[in-house]
């Protein structure tokens, strides 16, 4: 009996510590690879966070910069003129309609040659545009002297931009303080004389305020620093965005995160992961690199520099950063437990069994220890380089990725250079000699040529190699197949810049290729042309042919408008049945409607082969011109699309311009 129940007992335990062992090796894998998974997801997450926070700041400072260039253009009255001079109402109306408009405008204001305010236009204690017209006053502060003192022998096109400072009162909301940052050019008459400076006043913290909903986590911690790594503003976990502009709040990316801020301040972007947490930043350059700069740094010194940068940085402390890879970690551990339960009562049963057939266990016992696991490894292209530049090792990965084996690399080392992609060797030749030359880290993303001439993505990565007394060694290297990765990224930009079903450009494409043609457009100081076209009965298409015929007979009219338009033209789809096509250049307003029936016509015919019970497709369109009837890309589509619906009424199939 004793023997039995030994045996028993033995094969119980056996049977429960393999178990245990099998379960637990599985368990703790799928712990791994589902925290590897949510840890890419993570970054991925945050990589789009930090870079939707650089799309959004960028379009703000590149809308404010260009409603600074258009006030400099406005013809401001000279001397002391009437309230109401066609100059100054015309000031009047321009300055009320971006205060209307932008609500983060604390004020614009006109300064003369003489340091007096002129004009000026803000928002009230209640809420309210109003416009001013300032007499016998001066430049009565240090800090506006100072402004006006920096900006008035600013050339044309030069912008100076102050240091964030606090308002001492937001008449908006009652509260203080409020951040602000002045904006400010000079301005010059028609003649090319300078007349004073325009100032536009910001509330920062405004334009902060639009990034409250890029955190998809809720946990980060957000932070925007100047070129030196100064912190500027910052958030906390779902709070209001601070400003640091005090000097004992002042504190810098050194300071706040010290194990990565050499690697934020010296890249333009980035990822790191660091026992502080994960690190993800990008470099924001808001103006154009020809755009002549000049800025004040948190102690007032001026500064010159061929770039106006800030650095966004977004941070996971560790502990947030374990929940969200690890979610569900309490469930984990509670799903382990029920597993060791069930697996004693398995082992209980297993012990049960007689002693005929331990033999059959002992079997299942040996075959288990030759179960191996299985794992799948990404080999990397590794190569190993001497200092005289000959390869002294390949792996045999080469082959995989290039085609070419590594005796191939080791016999001709220029072999490398050679099947670079012939756009992008210059490039990678200066980037990866420079970095051997210096011995520094590099990090570039090229195309290669297979031996077979098809093409693939290669991340390279190299860095110096050193022994103990730091003579230099050789040069170790890496390069990753991202071939999937970056098709997947064209792809991705691809959607979502444009109509899935037409292909055509969609509303966000076309207000950016817009902002470019009007800003042109006043340069050279030519027309632009927007047409609003809405397909007449097009619903009907829907309701009695079919949502499969309509989506076709939508994309035989796009094809048939870019079939009809010059390379120079835009045609977008905005809507079910509505486009945009805007011509950038056209002599006047007879030349736009001759275009504009072109496409009509060229839809009619389309429209002929659609049979829906006795009513026909057409088009009915809308025109607006710039700057005759519009000077901004949204007025033109109010414009145009009033003029739409007047031709609507009008009986459709119509081209109707303001006035007719």
């Amino acid at each position: 009996m004793k023997h039995k129940l030994y045996n028993r007992f033995s094969l119980f335990l056996l049977s429960y510590l393999t178990l245990s062992l099998i379960v637990g090796l599985l368990s703790i894998s799928y712990y791994r690879i589902d925290g590897e998974h949510q840890m890419r997801l993570v970054e991925k997450q945050e990589d789009a966070s930090v870079a939707l926070q650089q799309v959004i700041i960028n379009s703000e400072m590149k809308s404010i910069i260009s409603d600074l260039i258009s006030l400099s253009n406005v013809p401001y009255p000279v001397g002391r003129q009437s309230a109401y001079s066609e100059d100054m109402l015309l000031v009047k109306q321009f300055f009320l309609r971006l205060i209307q408009q932008n609500s983060h405008y604390q004020s614009i204001k006109f300064i003369d040659l003489n340091g007096n305010p002129m004009t000026q236009g803000a928002i009230s204690e209640f809420g309210v545009p109003v416009f001013n017209f300032i007499s016998n006053v001066t430049l009565d502060t240090a800090v506006e002297r100072q402004l006006f003192d920096k900006t008035i022998n600013l050339s044309r096109s030069h912008l100076y931009i102050s240091a964030i400072s606090f308002l001492s009162f937001d008449k908006r909301t009652n509260r203080r303080p409020a951040a602000i940052t002045q904006f400010a050019t000079s301005v010059f008459t028609r003649a090319g004389l300078k007349s004073g400076v325009v100032v536009i006043s910001i509330f920062m913290s405004d334009v902060f305020k639009q990034l409250s909903e890029v955190d998809v986590h809720g946990v980060g911690r957000h932070i925007f620093a100047d070129a030196q790594g100064v912190v500027i503003v910052s958030q906390n976990k779902g709070e209001n965005w601070r400003f640091n502009l005090a000097e004992g709040e002042r504190t810098s990316i050194a300071d706040r995160y010290p194990l990565s801020s050499d690697y934020i301040l010296n890249n333009d972007k980035g990822q790191k992961l660091t026992t502080e947490g994960l690190i993800s930043f990008v470099t924001l350059r808001p103006f154009e690199k020809n755009m002549s700069i000049s800025s004040d740094s948190f102690d007032g010194r001026a500064k010159n520099t061929s770039e106006y940068i800030w650095k966004a940085v977004s941070f996971i402390p560790a502990a947030s950063l374990e929940k969200l890879v690890h979610p569900n970690a309490k469930l984990y551990v509670l799903a382990n437990v029920i597993l060791l339960i069930v697996m004693a009562v398995i082992s209980a049963v297993i012990a049960e069994i007689s002693v005929k057939r331990i033999h059959i266990a002992q079997r299942l016992k040996e075959e288990r220890q030759n179960f191996k696991a299985i794992a799948d490894f990404t080999y990397d292209w590794e190569t190993w380089k001497t200092p005289d530049g000959s390869y002294n090792y390949v792996s045999p990965s080469c082959e995989r990725i290039s085609g070419y084996c590594a005796e191939d690399f080791i016999e001709h080392p220029e072999l490398f250079f050679q099947i670079i992609h012939s756009s992008d060797r210059p490039k990678v030749k200066s980037a990866i000699r420079a970095s051997e030359q210096q011995r520094e880290f590099v990090h570039v993303d090229f195309r290669i040529l297979r031996r077979d001439g098809t093409e693939r993505w290669i991340s390279h990565t190299g860095k110096p190699v050193f022994n103990k007394e730091q003579q230099f060694l050789g040069w170790r290297a890496s390069n990753s197949d991202i071939t999937e990765r970056k098709h997947i990224e064209l792809q991705m930009s691809e959607l979502a810049m444009h109509d899935q079903l037409t292909g055509l450009p969609n509303r966000k494409l076309l207000y950016e290729h817009c902002q470019h043609i009007l800003a042109q457009a006043i340069r050279e100081s030519h027309k632009v042309a927007l047409l609003f076209i809405d397909l007449d009965n097009f619903k009907s298409v829907n309701d009695i042919l079919g949502h499969a015929i309509g989506d076709e007979f939508l994309q035989q009219v796009a094809n048939a408008m870019k079939d009809n338009i010059r390379a120079e033209d835009i045609v977008s789809r905005v809507g079910g049945d509505e486009f945009i096509a805007v011509f950038p250049r056209v002599d006047n307003l007879a030349v736009a409607k001759e275009l504009a029936n072109k496409l009509k016509m060229s839809i009619n015919e389309l429209a002929q082969s659609i049979d829906i019970e006795g009513e026909k497709v057409s088009a009915s369109i809308g025109i607006a011109l710039f700057p005759d009837q519009a000077t901004t890309i949204e007025e033109m589509v109010i414009v145009a699309d009033k003029n739409m619906y007047k031709a609507k009424r009008g009986g459709k199939n119509a081209v109707c311009t303001s006035g007719q």
